[in-house]
């Protein structure tokens, strides 16, 4: 059994977030770590509304696989967090590991919701829990991040 699952985009298509979680996803199974991949990606780059409500299916077999994952032993949920609406389903992925009693990892990538704040920002923060790990690519991404939302206990920085 793996101990860890990955959430998120995972090419194809290419973009940023789908190659940061190739690169995590390629550094855990260099660590002897094989994760459960549970990819979210949508099946083009196209941002449209109607194209990413199309994730929607994907996204509520993964919910259901999360819900039905034996949750014996100490399980850790890795996510990266998206800089817009996503964060609406990884709201619902957050929930499941909490109830599940999952350790929560949340890889930040985007400036958006730190340049400005974000109600949806601040309820994933706030679900995740006081426990939660949130990753963050630099000091002044950590600094603004537990300004505008008074989180993050356990606060990483990586590059």
């Amino acid at each position: 059994m793996t101990n860890v699952i990955m959430v998120g985009a995972f090419p194809p298509p290419v973009h940023g977030m789908a190659l940061i979680n190739a690169a995590v996803l390629s550094k855990f199974r260099a660590a002897g770590i094989q994760p459960l991949v549970l990819d979210v990606a949508a099946d083009d780059l196209n941002r449209s509304f109607f194209a990413r409500l199309s994730r929607f299916p994907k996204v509520l077999r993964n919910l259901f696989l999360l819900s039905k994952i034996n949750a014996a032993g100490q399980l850790c949920l890795y996510m990266s967090v998206s800089g817009g609406m996503g964060q609406l389903y990884e709201f619902m992925f957050v929930m499941i590991a909490r109830v599940r009693n999952m350790r929560v990892f949340l890889h930040h990538h985007s400036y958006s919701y730190l340049n400005r704040y974000s109600l949806l920002t601040h309820l994933l923060a706030c679900s995740s829990g006081r426990s939660a790990n949130d990753i963050l690519l630099s000091p002044r991404m950590k600094f603004l991040f537990r300004s505008l939302y008074g989180a993050c206990n356990v606060c990483h920085v990586s590059n």
